[in-house]
């Protein structure tokens, strides 16, 4: 397999990791919403990242989804209908480490967090080639 498919899967991989991970979290009693948002964060990023490898971009080292998203519409245009969804969730990435600075969340937020990772790490396993699944 080529380094860059490789490595293609392993972002896969990891987002699958993430999104898992959320899932558990939020489903624990109680259920810990602000790590869960987080790992779904985590999965989007990902994902999104794993777009831009077999483009010869080499994913950025940021957290902001929406710029991301604007980074891998080219590749795949039907992204950008996840935008408005994915900006709550880039204060997830580094806003929720801090208690003074954290965004409220709530388990409505929450499920809603997940159904956007889920959502946008499906559209990319179905827009990626076959040989890129984890």
């Amino acid at each position: 397999m080529p380094p860059k498919l490789e490595l293609v899967r392993e972002w896969l991989r990891l987002a699958r990791a993430d999104l898992d991970s959320a899932r558990h979290l939020f489903h624990r009693d109680p259920p810990l919403l602000e790590t869960a948002c987080f790992h779904a964060q985590q999965t989007v990023e990902k994902a999104l990242k794993a777009v831009l490898l077999p483009n010869e971009q080499r994913p950025p080292r940021s957290h902001n989804l929406e710029d991301l998203i604007g980074l891998c519409h080219r590749w795949m245009p039907g992204l950008a209908s996840f935008e408005e969804s994915c900006a709550w969730l880039t204060a997830c990435a580094v806003r929720m480490r801090y208690p003074d600075n954290a965004p409220a969340v709530t388990r409505q937020l929450t499920e809603e967090a997940l159904q956007t990772a889920e959502a946008v790490l499906q559209h990319v396993l179905n827009q990626s080639p076959s040989d890129a699944a984890p």
